[in-house]
Parts: C-alpha cells; sequence; structure tokens
C-alpha cells in the first residue's frame, strides 16, 4: 500500500466513523441539544478525534502522490468508501 492510498483511506475512515456518530444521534432530527451528546460522545471516544488529526496530518501529501495509485489501490479505495458511506447509513436504520 503507498502513502497516498493508506491516508486516503485514514481519511475515509475517520469520516466514517464521524459520520457514524453525527447520523446516530441525529436519527430523530437534528437537535440544538444533539450538539452536546456530540460533544460528549467525542469526549468518551478520544480515538475518533487521534484519527481524524491523524488523517489531516497526511493530507497536504496526497495530490502528489495520487500517481503512484493504480487500478488494484483504487479498487480497494472504493470499497473503503463503499464501506464507511455503509456504517453512516446503517446508522441512520
Amino acid at each position: 500500500m503507498n502513502m497516498a492510498q493508506k491516508e486516503i483511506k485514514d481519511i475515509l475512515i475517520a469520516l466514517g466513523d464521524l459520520g457514524e456518530l453525527v447520523v446516530g444521534l441525529a436519527k430523530d432530527g437534528i437537535q440544538a441539544s444533539d450538539a452536546i451528546k456530540l460533544v460528549d460522545a467525542l469526549i468518551k471516544n478520544p480515538k475518533i478525534i487521534e484519527d481524524i488529526k491523524a488523517a489531516v496530518q497526511g493530507v497536504s501529501g496526497i495530490p502528489a502522490e495520487l500517481k503512484e495509485i493504480n487500478l488494484v489501490d483504487g479498487v480497494d479505495l472504493a470499497q473503503c468508501a463503499y464501506d464507511q458511506v455503509k456504517k453512516v447509513l446503517a446508522a441512520k436504520a
């Protein structure tokens, strides 16, 4: 796995985790109290914040590294994106 692929996967997973949390909190519609619940959930699960920080740190190198991604890497990234979308949609159910 090249660096661009790893960094893109890190971003997809971090956003998927955050999206899953937000969608889960907003099941009954978005309310002001959801912001407090979101902060509370992030405090209780600091791994999400750490994953987002780690993903953002590597984002600047992605454009230059994209030329290294081949078809297999692209399919792997597409699968990762699909899995994250599926996870977020499942949180809504």
